[in-house]
């Protein structure tokens, strides 16, 4: 669980805005947007409805992550952080939209299966190892999922698959444009742009040639 925790998020958030930005450009604004506006309701949930996580409470629930691991409280020191942030918590919630941006646009039936398994895993994850309720990662994947439909536009979250059928629709835009300059009529000779006539029926040449 602690693995999951740790090495579960920032990386794998961080690994794939970096391969969407540079493989499918339209998804990652989608997802990059989605993270911040969620972020921000989630600072304001924060800063109104202050929630203790299950490790700073007397429940006698130990905290796995500072118990068996230095790494992570070195990298993120407690005296830094909002200690009384655990409802929403955009630490699940984060990993469930990557994972649906992931789904959307992998085609590997490999990195399909872990677009699934990492933001499960990690909703565990984060209840396993003391830092948060089940309450607080339902809450996490809400505002998440809602960073992520107003990310994509007035559509909702059909512009998340407008973002990723962008390139095949640009390509199919391109072709369709080709084929009305093709299919342009030249208003002097009734021929198309391209030589041809109207409709593609061969048209006889006009030096004495029978049709």
């Amino acid at each position: 669980a602690n693995w999951v925790y740790i090495w579960g998020h920032w990386p794998v958030i961080g690994l794939s805005l970096f391969w969407l930005h540079h493989r499918h450009r339209g998804p990652y604004q989608v997802l990059r947007n989605g993270l911040f506006v969620s972020g921000a309701i989630g600072l304001v949930i924060f800063a109104l409805y202050p929630v203790a996580p299950p490790r700073l409470t007397p429940l006698g629930i130990v905290d796995t992550v500072t118990t068996y691991s230095t790494s992570y409280r070195v990298l993120q020191p407690p005296a830094l952080v909002n200690k009384y942030a655990a409802l929403p918590s955009l630490h699940a919630g984060w990993n469930v939209i990557v994972g649906i941006v992931l789904f959307r646009v992998v085609r590997n039936p490999f990195g399909r299966a872990a677009a699934v398994a990492l933001p499960a895993l990690m909703c565990l994850a984060v209840v396993a190892t003391g830092n948060h309720y089940v309450v607080d990662v339902l809450a996490g994947a809400a505002v998440a999922l809602v960073g992520l439909t107003l990310a994509g536009g007035r559509e909702g979250t059909s512009g998340l698959r407008s973002a990723v059928g962008g390139e095949a629709l640009g390509v199919q835009r391109t072709d369709q444009v080709e084929a009305v300059e093709d299919d342009a009529v030249d208003p002097r000779s009734g021929e198309t742009l391209d030589g041809g006539p109207v409709g593609g029926t061969p048209r006889p040449h006009e030096c004495g040639a029978a049709p």
